[in-house]
């Protein structure tokens, strides 16, 4: 093996003048996904990479590489083919792969409406909503008329906090249904408790008043657990005790520059005590969606704060930003160890995975140490923009944080 050279990945696109072509045999290879969704082969070790030259006859004069393959004739899929394949990965919950199927139908068909509804209701299972706002809207240009896509739609704006655009929309929808009687029932009762439960958002959104003893309830309703097929404890909601309630803001406070403190929030005036300041969802937390810190042991939430549980957090919130990119903006105005006077531009648009990190590590929040969680390896560790805010490492240390996670 003397005569083969054993370089560094980081160099190794430097070292190939020609990268088309190159031929590398990599050991100890694993399959991983990227931050960006895409499968990639990595290998932790440089030296398990080798390149392979061309008048390497010594190490490699046993090979012979055929260049003269013989090529395949691929059947190309057609419309039909493309939709079921793709509601066959709906049905097994892959959503990202039904949604590439039905993408492939969209470029055969682009006016198939069926495909774009059912591409939005993959969006809205991955919570891109911008996606399928897109989707709902260019559904709407086609077909106007087109009952699901404007119950999409609904459902989208409510995602997006556009809480009087969702309401306007499910009220028109819910006169349809009720003018046309060939709509069956079921449709005309989702769509008025989803209307329902916009209204009930808006007014948390707008006025900050939330029955405590309701969500409480619905907590424990949605915290109970079944046994599935094997035997395991799974949630009986699917998504977990989940509650979907609207962040709220009171106008007494904002954010401001702080001298020798960065950014902060200030009271316009004097608040009362015990008064509701700010309720915040977080950007991403590690509970949503039952998502856990993988292959990291979490005995007692001892995990949280270490190196492995922040970088897990950082690909989780990339992946986040990279399917709501509008979201950028709102990270990018976090500390992220900078100079507190540096004022150099942003692209708002641009994803700077750098910047990002930086900005999760100072700024996740996690379960509090005392706070004692068994049987589940759920670190709550997450990234909220507005609670960011509160400068509670002052020098004057005015305020305590005691963190329960996420809800």
């Amino acid at each position: 093996m003397s005569s083969a050279r054993f370089v560094k990945v980081n160099a190794l696109l430097t070292l190939v003048e020609n990268p088309e072509g190159t031929q590398l045999v990599i050991k100890n290879l694993s399959y991983q996904i990227a931050a960006d969704g895409n499968t990639i082969i990595r290998s932790d070790n440089p030296e398990n990479v080798i390149i392979i030259y061309c008048n390497d006859d010594k190490l490699f004069n046993d090979l012979k590489w055929s260049m003269n393959l013989n090529k395949k004739i691929v059947k190309m899929k057609t419309v039909d083919e493309f939709r079921h394949c793709g509601n066959d990965y709906f049905a097994l919950n892959n959503y990202k792969a039904a949604i590439d199927e039905y993408t492939c139908g969209i470029k055969l068909e682009p006016n198939n409406v069926t495909l774009f509804s059912n591409r939005a209701e993959a969006h809205l299972r991955l919570v891109q909503f911008l996606y399928a706002l897109n989707d709902a809207e260019i559904i709407l240009r086609y077909e106007p008329n087109h009952l699901k896509a404007a119950y999409h739609k609904g459902k989208v704006l409510c995602g997006l906090k556009r809480y009087q655009e969702a309401i306007n929309t499910l009220r028109v929808l819910y006169q349809r249904l009720n003018f046309n009687t060939n709509h069956n029932i079921t449709s005309i009762e989702n769509t008025e408790q989803l209307l329902k439960h916009v209204e009930l958002l808006a007014s948390e959104n707008e006025k900050g008043q939330y029955d405590f003893e309701s969500i409480i309830d619905e907590y424990c309703e949605t915290a109970k657990i079944k046994k599935d097929s094997k035997g395991n404890d799974v949630w009986i909601n699917n998504v977990g005790p989940r509650l979907d309630h609207a962040d709220y803001l009171i106008d007494d406070i904002e954010i401001s520059n702080i001298k020798g403190k960065g950014r902060g929030w200030i009271t316009k005036c004097d608040i009362p005590e015990n008064t509701l300041l700010i309720v915040s969802k977080a950007v991403y937390s590690h509970e949503i969606f039952g998502h856990t810190i993988g292959n990291i042991s979490n005995e007692l939430t001892a995990c949280v704060g270490s190196s492995s549980c922040i970088e897990e957090l950082m690909i989780s919130v990339i992946q986040k930003l990279l399917a709501e990119p509008h979201l950028l903006q709102e990270v990018y105005q976090l500390h992220d160890g900078s100079d507190l006077d540096k004022t150099s531009k942003i692209n708002n648009k641009q994803l700077d995975s750098d910047k990002i990190g930086r900005a999760v590590k100072y700024n996740s929040f996690a379960i509090d140490s005392n706070v004692i969680i068994k049987n589940t390896d759920l670190s709550g560790l997450g990234l909220w923009i507005l609670p960011s805010y509160f400068n509670h490492s002052c020098i004057d240390i005015n305020v305590t944080i005691f963190f329960l996670g996420d809800l």
